[in-house]
């Protein structure tokens, strides 16, 4: 029992190190696919176009692969008044969901549908506060050009443009109030490894007359920051399970020879009544077979309810190799092959006398 528990230690630590290798792999991809890659956008002048940003977010959104899109119409500086205070900022017009598009943290009012419409604003939160706006509690409300807007959220961050905390934003249809159209930036998040694919048609799409009017921007696949991730995670691995395999080899070789040591009598009994040396040798290595068969069968079973526990325990999707079971089932038997080979050398060393003396 002791020598299939070794070769079950053995055997689970190489299907642990192979498990969470290929898990590992799948979950460094998913996480690079979930953070990298997603962000394309396009961007093109408003003037001597015949589509409006609505058209273009519209057009947009039938690409396959477009999880969110908004279009952010650039209508220049203009004078922001609340209560005395007055700031002269830039103004965007706004179509589509532009929270998710450029990933912005936002505050809503109470009660708002989280969406601009006509008559509403949003305000960076340092302009709010350079206006003297603490909060969103008394429904305060802007002046720009005259014409007065209720602000219903205010913009904390924006990880794809972070001057949004120091602008305002409208609906589109309000917004020409501020100026004519400038540029026009289209961003799109697309689903996971979409990006590509999407930023080779969004041009077409929205502009199919012209695309070359419009400006695409497509980020680089980390592909080697994501390889080198990847390579270093299984290189710990592999040479954990390497050590872990020394050390398994010799401590079952150590077992192995102190079995063959306790049962001298047996052997030299068994050449007394005439077995051959390599018959001792060949009996030692069919044991110890079936030690590594049943510890490989056992430590894959280790091995695999070792490896769901913590791939589950920290939400991965575990991820096995179907290759993986007679691996380890073969490992187990070449293990303990390798580990007998001395104590069937000392088998057949003994001699028919010892049976007597014993």
């Amino acid at each position: 029992m002791a020598l299939i528990t070794a070769v079950a230690v053995a055997v689970s630590v190489l299907v642990v190190t192979l498990g969470l290798a290929t898990s590992t792999k799948a979950q460094v991809s998913s996480a690079f696919d979930a953070q990298a890659n997603r962000e394309v956008s396009a961007t093109w002048q408003s003037q001597g176009v015949n589509f409006s940003p609505e058209e273009a977010v519209v057009r947009a959104q039938g690409v396959a692969g477009v999880e969110s899109v908004a279009a952010l119409s650039d209508r220049g500086e203009a004078l922001v008044t609340v209560t005395g205070q007055a700031r002269a900022t830039t103004v965007h017009g706004v179509v589509g969901d532009v929270v998710s598009a450029t990933r912005s943290e936002v505050v809503w009012a109470e009660g708002t549908h989280h969406r601009l419409e006509s008559g509403e604003a949003m305000l960076g939160e340092s302009l709010a506060s350079q206006l003297g706006l603490s909060g969103l509690r008394t429904s305060p409300t802007i002046s720009i050009s005259g014409k007065f807007f209720g602000v219903v959220g205010l913009v904390r961050s924006s990880d794809r443009y972070p001057r949004l905390a120091g602008e305002v934003l409208l609906a589109e249809s309000d917004a020409r109030i501020a100026g004519p159209g400038g540029e026009v930036s289209l961003a799109i998040t697309t689903r996971p490894a979409s990006a590509q694919q999407v930023g080779s048609q969004i041009a077409v799409a929205v502009n199919p007359f012209a695309p070359d009017g419009l400006a695409v921007s497509v980020p680089v696949d980390p592909i080697g920051l994501r390889q080198e991730v990847e390579g270093g995670v299984q290189s710990v691995l592999q040479a954990f399970t390497a050590i872990a395999g020394a050390i398994g080899l010799v401590t079952l070789s150590a077992a192995i020879a102190s079995s063959v040591r306790g049962r001298r009598s047996e052997f030299g009994l068994r050449r007394a009544v005439g077995a051959q040396t390599g018959q001792l040798a060949r009996l030692v290595g069919l044991e110890a077979a079936t030690v590594g068969i049943l510890g490989g069968v056992a430590g894959l079973l280790i091995g695999m309810i070792a490896v769901l526990l913590f791939t589950i325990g920290n939400r991965w999707v575990p991820v096995f190799d179907p290759a993986m079971a007679p691996v380890a089932v073969l490992s187990g038997l070449a293990l303990a092959l390798m580990s007998s080979v001395a104590g069937a050398r000392r088998a057949a060393r003994v001699q028919p006398s010892l049976a007597l003396r014993l």
